[in-house]
């Protein structure tokens, strides 16, 4: 996603809600046809994605503050 290019893959883990709404990428089930025509329509996509843009609250920056919050909260209580 960082490289901004379409993306096939299948949903597992946090896949739904990391790529689920960048247009150009696609998630699948397993069966070979859905995987087939999912990379063909990101073949025909054609065009950049907004994947790095779409995951920025992932920069490291941004999950470091997440982890010092979690820690400030737990010595806090």
């Amino acid at each position: 996603m960082a490289c901004n290019i379409p993306i096939v893959t299948t949903n597992v883990g946090d896949v739904e809600t990391i790529i689920g709404k960048t247009k150009g990428c696609y998630i699948t089930t397993f069966d070979d046809h859905n995987i087939a025509n999912a990379l063909s329509e990101a073949i025909h996509f054609n065009r950049r994605t907004s994947g790095r843009d779409d995951i920025s609250h992932l920069r490291i920056d941004n999950v470091a503050h997440q982890i010092k919050k979690i820690y400030r909260d737990i010595l806090t209580r």
